[in-house]
């Protein structure tokens, strides 16, 4: 298994920063959080006691078989620019997304296994 994990905070995330992702299908790790599957892009700010959140994305690609995943925050004087990450699904063809508003982090991650392994790592 390939697995390239991002950890990203302030400055390029804040509840005004925005998630860009063009997902085929968007499934909750947790039970206990799949109604909220159609709001992972949905970012808050800092909330204690917030209990985590992981989405597995399956992300549409370009016709070059690329996925482009863009985290922007245009409204943050101190920041004013973003992060893209882009990569062949051919070779990554799963996405995390990991939301800890507790910790005001975000973790992402491009791996090659299988939604089923993840949820045991």
């Amino acid at each position: 298994m390939i697995l390239y994990h991002m950890n990203i905070g302030f400055p390029f995330l804040s509840e005004k920063s925005k998630i860009c992702i063009d997902s085929k299908e968007v499934v909750s790790r947790n039970k206990k959080f799949e109604d909220e599957a159609e709001k992972w892009q949905e970012l808050l700010a800092p909330t204690e006691g917030y209990e985590e959140r992981v989405f597995y994305h399956r992300v549409r690609p370009d016709s070059a078989g690329k996925a482009c995943i863009e985290l922007r925050n245009d409204e943050n004087p101190h920041c004013g620019y973003g992060l893209r990450i882009r990569y062949s699904t051919e070779v990554l063809d799963h996405f995390v997304e990991c939301l800890a508003f507790c910790a005001f982090s975000m973790a992402q991650e491009v791996c090659t296994s299988d939604w089923l392994l993840l949820i045991f790592l």
